[in-house]
């Protein structure tokens, strides 16, 4: 049988895990990335936080000492709340999304008079955290240290993810990209791994970003002419929305893909300015806000259009804890009949279950033979032919060929 044309991969944060290994225990991980932000000892620099080392200066250790104090009152209201809702502690995620819908409503983008009142009890709560502090540019101290917060959690996150940067235990991907003719790569990462593999591989791809300049690529939307096509849908570490000046008079703002330091990178002569955290979403439940405007928006419209065109995708290292995520797959599924979830999971098939994207989908969607759980991880295939019968056969042959073990 010969190998499918065309070729879907959906991708959640799973399938980095293994490059993430040389760099420690956890690392990559929520619970790990909860912990710096709740407790590394951080200083603000040019709007970003950075690792202080020991001996720092504790004036310039101040807004983080603060913003940190403010997570960790937050994070105390909310696990009471998770715990019995969710039967677990907050993370990093969830703090970003109370931050964030805090300073919509301080700052008058999105009110929200529901939670008037616990913004009220938490900015009481919280007052010893700011008053004192100067009131910027809001003329709102409580507003500074929540967006301080907002601005540390993803400073942590950058820090996490963007230190990675050799693929291990991906390869099958540019296997795959060899053989097939289309390949369209759906991906919830921010890290810059698939990108990286496939430019180790020599694979040329399209992402969206293209005008290439010196150490980056501007963004035009452009997925046309090689057969693979990478769709980051949560944003990258290395995606920064800049002003870049003409040499003519007047400027141009539109995001742009780094590959080098910033500070070494020109447009028409002039250094381009860019802002200092990159463009990747964060936080339970308010990523959706982006999914329909600017270049996060432009990508889920694509996303839409190329998933149509397939009928089979092959998931790996996702959770299905992302709501507008679940809601979208659910629609791919149900938008054909054929259509076919191949889902790479290796762990405990009853706690995946559980999850309650699944929980009242599951007996419905395997009865119509439209999902199918393969006990293997994405690093367990290393070439094209190992994975070929998950991208062309039947839901029952791939049962048959690969059983679920039994306890």
């Amino acid at each position: 049988m010969s190998f499918p044309t065309t070729v879907a991969f959906f991708f959640g944060s799973g399938i980095s895990f293994d490059s993430y290994k040389p760099f420690g225990p956890g690392v990559g991980t929520v619970g790990n990335i909860t912990r710096r932000v709740l407790s590394e000892q951080l200083r603000e620099t040019g709007r970003i936080f950075v690792p202080a080392p020991a001996g720092t200066d504790p004036m310039f250790l101040d807004t983080g000492r603060r913003a940190q104090g403010f997570l960790l009152y937050l994070k105390g209201e909310l696990d009471g709340y998770l715990r019995v809702r969710e039967g677990r502690d907050s993370h990093y995620e969830d703090l970003y999304a109370g931050c964030l819908q805090i300073s919509q409503d301080e700052s008058g983008e999105i009110p929200n008079p529901l939670i008037a009142r616990a913004i009220k009890a938490i900015r009481l709560a919280t007052a010893p955290l700011y008053v004192d502090l100067p009131r910027g540019g809001s003329g709102n101290q409580f507003l500074e240290l929540v967006d301080s917060a907002l601005r540390l959690i993803q400073s942590v996150v950058w820090l996490e993810l963007g230190q990675v940067r050799d693929p291990i235990n991906m390869d099958v991907i540019s296997a795959v990209a060899r053989e097939t003719e289309i390949l369209n790569i759906f991906t919830l990462n921010h890290d810059t791994l698939v990108e990286r593999l496939l430019q180790r591989d020599k694979i040329d791809f399209r992402d969206g970003f293209g005008g290439f300049q010196a150490g980056y690529r501007i963004f035009n939307g452009e997925w046309d002419g090689p057969k693979v096509r990478l769709l980051k849908l949560h944003g990258s570490v290395n995606w920064h929305f800049t002003t870049f000046t003409r040499s003519g008079g007047g400027v141009m703002k539109q995001y742009a893909a780094f590959d080098t330091d910033i500070s070494k990178c020109f447009f028409e002569g002039t250094r381009v300015d860019a802002r200092p955290l990159p463009e990747f979403l964060t936080g339970t439940t308010v990523k959706e806000q982006a999914y329909g405007y600017s270049v996060i928006g432009e990508i889920f419209a694509r996303f839409r259009k190329f998933s149509s065109d397939h009928r089979r995708i092959l998931c790996s290292g996702y959770s299905f804890s992302d709501k507008g995520i679940n809601i979208r797959l659910d629609q791919w599924l149900n938008d054909q009949e054929e259509n076919l979830l191949v889902i790479l999971h290796a762990g405990d098939v009853d706690s995946f279950l559980a999850n309650r994207f699944w929980f009242r989908r599951w007996a419905d969607f395997t009865a119509r033979g439209k999902v199918v759980i393969v006990p293997k991880w994405l690093g367990d295939f290393s070439t094209a032919a190992e994975i070929e019968p998950l991208l062309s056969q039947p839901a029952s042959e791939i049962q048959r060929l690969f059983p679920i073990p039994t306890p």
